[in-house]
């Protein structure tokens, strides 16, 4: 079956995890990492939970889980436990909340999975190879490697002329040629060698000026 991909900002908003194992903890730090609020309720907690006590964004409920224990306007779930019949009840309340829920045993009948992630900020990449994770693994290891080195650099440097460039009258072709010359600009890749923000504020500006020049602004 053919997924939707999708990355979600959950800043502030309420999840939910069932479950204390180590999945679960692995999927309780990220939650966190992306800056959600985590109800994590599970019958034991992976010692490593004890670190992540303090976060203010935390709750953690030791108990058998029950519908009375789901949270309000709870936004994504995940059923952990090692109990495949505990799992399909978190996810069935899920669905009667119409709330997205990643069931780790049985990923087949989730309503969202959990791909393999490479995060090299401000890249994101998201891998999945139909539930089989050795080869998502060996996709990973080739993805990684093919991301330049310079890629976050790049991408702020882009960020410093984006809505000149958008500004202009150039047509979208245009634009997407101007930036596919741009990120393989090999002048700009000498001048990132150097460390010189002056030199490199110069040398955006003449790229800006040449660009501006032959689309003209809005």
């Amino acid at each position: 079956m053919l997924r939707y991909p999708l990355f979600c900002d959950l800043q502030g908003k309420t999840c939910l995890i069932v479950g204390g194992g180590e999945v679960a903890l692995h999927k309780c730090q990220a939650l966190l990492q992306a800056g959600a609020n985590v109800t994590v309720v599970a019958r034991y907690f992976h010692s490593d939970f004890a670190a992540l006590a303090e976060r203010p964004q935390l709750t953690c409920t030791q108990a058998p889980f029950d519908s009375t224990l789901w949270p309000d306007d709870c936004w994504l779930a995940f059923a952990a436990t090692d109990s495949p019949e505990v799992n399909q009840q978190v996810l069935a309340l899920a669905n009667t909340h119409r709330c997205f829920c990643n069931v780790t045993d049985a990923p087949e009948t989730a309503s969202f999975i959990s791909p393999a992630t490479i995060d090299a900020l401000p890249v994101q990449i998201a891998l999945t190879c139909g539930g089989n994770p050795v080869y998502t693994q060996f996709l990973k290891h080739r993805v990684m490697q093919a991301i330049p080195a310079d890629a976050s650099v790049k991408l702020q440097l882009a960020a410093r002329v984006r809505e000149q460039v958008k500004a202009t009258n150039a047509s979208r072709d245009a634009k997407r040629l101007f930036w596919q010359k741009f990120f393989t600009d090999t002048a700009l890749e000498q001048l990132l060698s150097l460390q010189d923000d002056d030199l490199l504020a110069d040398y955006l500006s003449y790229l800006l000026a040449q660009f501006t020049e032959e689309h003209g602004t809005r």
